[in-house]
């Protein structure tokens, strides 16, 4: 979405909806990111996968993934990263390394904001 909307606006939870619905979102106003060839682009990929795992519980059957997504495993707990800038999208998977606590270390940490807006 880029630097300058992300100031404006800050964190906007549920920012993939519109990558999921393919709909216009009232902070969507204002940008034409989710309009570039690399958002339509996550966007069907996004919806293919989501509709493929919902439909046979295989994420992978939908034919858009560059990439293939195993099955949960609590020893590897991979993650699928939907990306994109305005021209192309990016598909990728990382082993996470994220735990409670170090969200709440690297939350403490974070000195972007005032601690009493966190």
């Amino acid at each position: 979405m880029g630097e300058e909307y992300a100031t404006k606006n800050g964190a906007i939870h549920g920012v993939f909806l519109p990558f999921l619905t393919d709909q216009p979102l009232p902070f969507t106003k204002g940008t034409d990111a989710f309009e570039s060839e690399g958002a339509k682009e996550l966007s069907k990929a996004f919806i293919a996968t989501i509709a493929s795992f919902m439909r046979t519980g295989n994420p992978n059957n939908s034919g858009m993934l560059p990439v293939r997504w195993e099955k949960w495993d609590p020893e590897k707990k991979y993650e699928l990263l939907f990306d994109a800038d305005r021209e192309d999208i990016r598909i990728t998977i990382k082993e996470s390394d994220e735990t409670y606590d170090k969200i709440i270390r690297d939350l403490e940490r974070d000195e972007s904001i005032p601690g009493e807006n966190k």
